[in-house]
């Protein structure tokens, strides 16, 4: 390490383009979701769950049963938003790796 601080090192600019890339490919999976009903209606149902996870993560309480189900919903959440990053991206190197955890994201709020 030379020392130097974040703010006074060159970021490599394969680094700074991969976010605007991210977002094309996003923006590509997005129109092809409107074109297509079947599509949008598994990003509602996505959407719904994640919306259940994030309600349980509201309740206040102090008992460990409830906070151990939080934290699951937590992580639950979590995982449908990576998933759903790595769908967007047409990660096709990631094989079946996004519809996997979408799919245990779903068989998780079924138990919550």
């Amino acid at each position: 390490w030379s020392g130097q601080t974040s703010t006074d090192m060159n970021i490599p600019n394969g680094l700074k383009a991969l976010h605007s890339g991210e977002e094309l490919f996003r923006q590509k999976a997005f129109s092809l979701v409107e074109h297509d009903e079947r599509l949008a209606l598994h990003l509602a149902m996505v959407e719904h769950a994640m919306d259940l996870c994030d309600l349980l993560r509201q309740f206040e309480s102090n008992g460990e049963d409830l906070k151990v189900v939080q934290v699951f919903g937590i992580r639950t959440f979590n995982a449908f938003g990576v998933a759903l990053k790595l769908t967007c991206q047409s990660r096709s190197e990631m094989g079946p790796l996004p519809g996997v955890i979408l799919g245990h994201g779903l068989g998780c709020c079924v138990r919550l």
